[in-house]
């Protein structure tokens, strides 16, 4: 059951990755998300159960890198776009989306703000950060303390030992 779901997110991530980097689909393109979805996981749940019959692992995972391969191919070959270039067409020539094109694509396809985001996130950890500093500081600074202190003790036990021992070698080949 895991690898059907598992497949099934798969199937789910591709497609929001095509549409999200390449989000000029027009009109029709919300449309055709929803059937090619919906035919692509109808798909992998058959695949899935023919496969489940199939005890050799290996000839499961060629044929779900195939079907993954093929599923990639198939809706950006399809995939409506309204300069009338395939996406297909697009990635042969080369012309793939960049981060920031990305960003718009999820921006105006999902309705999701990555910048804003990463922003929010990123501030609040710094108040957590700065938060916790404030609180745990002092106590930090001297657990820090206790180990390079330790450090320099056991270090220079080590070295102590080391000399120790490099004198009885020394004295026993002068004998």
């Amino acid at each position: 059951m895991f690898k059907i779901i598992f497949r099934l997110a798969l199937v789910i991530f591709i497609h929001i990755v095509l549409f999200a980097a390449y989000p000029e689909t027009g009109k029709s393109g919300n449309l055709f998300l929803g059937i090619s979805l919906f035919c692509w996981c109808a798909l992998v749940f058959m695949t899935s159960t023919m496969l489940r019959k199939i005890s050799i692992g290996f000839i499961s995972l060629m044929t779900m890198l195939v079907f993954y391969g093929v599923e990639i191919a198939t809706v950006s070959y399809l995939m409506p776009q309204t300069d009338k270039v395939t996406v297909f067409d697009k990635m042969l020539k080369g012309r793939f989306p960049t981060v920031t094109d990305f960003k718009s694509g999820l921006r105006t396809r999902f309705g999701l703000d990555i910048d804003a985001m990463l922003n929010k996130a990123g501030t609040s950890i710094k108040d957590k950060t700065n938060e916790f500093e404030k609180e745990h500081g002092k106590e930090i600074k001297d657990a820090a303390e206790e180990v390079k202190e330790g450090v320099k003790e056991e270090t220079g036990e080590i070295i102590k030992e080391a000399g120790e021992t490099m004198q009885q070698v020394g004295e026993t080949i002068t004998e």
